[in-house]
């Protein structure tokens, strides 16, 4: 006779927050990433200047951000960057792990219409511009668990964001900037969480599978972003874009679902395969700049953005009932200001960028054994530097950029040792054989029910550019 037990994968104690069972902060982990993962992606450029270049425009990325930008561009222009990115992790300011990758992060052209210009109208522009934004979280370490048998744990997460942008732009008189952008989104994430666990008596690590685990979640979606920039003066600038929020459809997710099944000598850990579809609407964005451009010696420019999870929700709403109730109850408005200067020195340019983004996580009382205030993420902070040569139609850029921020990693749940079998005359039943197959953290005094990890990212990029 078969007989399956299912434990929850949703990450929860008897009491507080998590007494809904139904509640899964990885929806909600996934709802930030496919939001704003906090990455600096795009041309080197507006890597360099921290990305503050709502209101300057002529850059592909400021495009991506305020569509009014494409017709600040004089000319015809394509552009390709690509360069290398490093994530650390440090977990209880000992033990870490890093990640190195090489990516082809955006490409983009844009051709100008000044042939086409009326008396009102200087110029028409259409760009397409591409940008991949790769999130790495992967940590696996044996770590200060606060425990005598869990000694480690893993925490594989990959997100990415890939953008394509379409932008329309006109020039009014010089004095007006106005644009309508489209953004076809593909969202992609893969997660695997475990434990380990030492037994001294034989010597030997078992790991557990947290249920649910391995996850992908891969889906596509399009958002609209308008924008202008109006040149208040020769030097002042003002810049105002809105996006609206990310539509995801037929978001595909596989996972595994563990249980405990009996056999014909023994009990054994085995898994299904779980598909699932669902809709995600992300938060939307508006976002305010100004610029003072410094006659041809340079610029100044800042950036305000407000990330508005209002909009945000799973779908079908029935059955996310309880990762939408914790979005509307503990995620808020996040503010991203972005601040940068160029200074030129004749065909030679250097920039600097500073950025700050506000944590839309409220810290939450999970009522978990050490009592501590969970955040998934905090505040980031990041700066950034970086140079370019122009050689009459052919430049070339180059940035470096660096980011920190807190990150909590939520432990607590139901894991499983895949594969792991107990003999009959060591498990009467289902209940004994669930004992010692699985592993339930918030029943085994385990307090510690989060690990707090620091997350360090740079990158370097070049990005090569034609004008014609």
């Amino acid at each position: 006779m078969k007989k399956n037990i299912f434990l929850l994968s949703t990450l929860f104690c008897t009491t507080g927050i998590f007494a809904q069972n139904k509640l899964n902060l990885n929806y909600v982990e996934n709802l930030y990433h496919a939001t704003d993962n906090g990455s600096l992606t795009g041309t080197s450029r507006y890597k360099a200047l921290g990305g503050a270049m709502g209101a300057l425009g002529g850059d592909f990325s400021a495009t991506q951000k305020n569509p009014a930008g494409a017709s600040v561009f004089l000319n015809s222009e394509v552009t390709v960057t690509a360069g290398t990115n490093s994530t650390h992790l440090e977990a209880n300011g000992n033990n870490s792990d890093k990640t190195n990758r090489f990516n082809l992060s955006q490409a983009g052209g844009v051709l100008v219409f000044n042939d086409l210009a009326s008396e009102n109208f200087r110029n028409f522009a259409i760009s397409f511009n591409y940008e991949e934004s790769v999130n790495n979280e992967n940590f696996n370490k044996t770590t200060d668990l606060k425990s005598t048998n869990l000694n480690g744990f893993v925490n594989d997460l990959t997100s990415k964001i890939s953008n394509t942008n379409f932008s329309f732009a006109a020039n009014y008189r010089d004095k007006l900037n106005f644009g309508l952008g489209f953004n076809a989104k593909q969202f992609e994430s893969f997660r695997y969480n475990a434990l380990n666990e030492y037994d001294p008596v034989d010597n030997n690590n078992f790991v557990y599978t947290q249920d649910y685990s391995p996850n992908s979640v891969i889906g596509s979606g399009f958002s609209i972003t308008a924008g202008v920039i109006g040149r208040i003066t020769p030097e002042f600038r003002l810049g105002l874009a809105y996006e609206t929020p990310t539509w995801y459809k037929d978001l595909n997710e596989n996972s595994y679902e563990y249980f405990i099944e009996k056999g014909t000598n023994n009990f054994f850990a085995g898994r299904d395969t779980k598909y699932y579809v669902n809709n995600l609407n992300s938060g939307q964005k508006i976002t305010g700049s100004a610029a003072y451009i410094i006659g041809k010696f340079g610029f100044i420019s800042g950036d305000v953005s407000l990330i508005d999870y209002s909009t945000a929700k799973y779908l079908p709403e029935n059955s996310f009932s309880a990762e939408n109730n914790f979005i509307n109850n503990h995620l808020k408005t996040s503010t991203a200001l972005n601040l940068g200067g160029e200074y030129r020195i004749q065909d030679f340019t250097l920039r600097g960028g500073f950025r700050y983004i506000t944590s839309p996580f409220e810290k939450v009382n999970l009522n978990l054994a050490d009592k501590n205030m969970y955040q998934a993420y905090g505040n980031l902070t990041g700066f950034s530097l970086g140079a370019g040569y122009s050689f009459q139609s052919f430049f070339v850029d180059a940035a470096y950029s660096f980011a920190k921020q807190d990150r909590n990693i939520l432990l607590s749940g139901n894991y499983y040792n895949y594969n792991g079998q107990v003999d009959f005359a060591h498990a009467k039943d289902l209940k004994e054989a669930l004992d010692i197959l699985s592993l339930d953290t918030s029943n085994r005094g385990y307090s510690r029910s989060f690990q707090n990890v620091t997350k360090k990212w740079s990158d370097f990029t070049i990005t090569l550019g034609l004008r014609f």
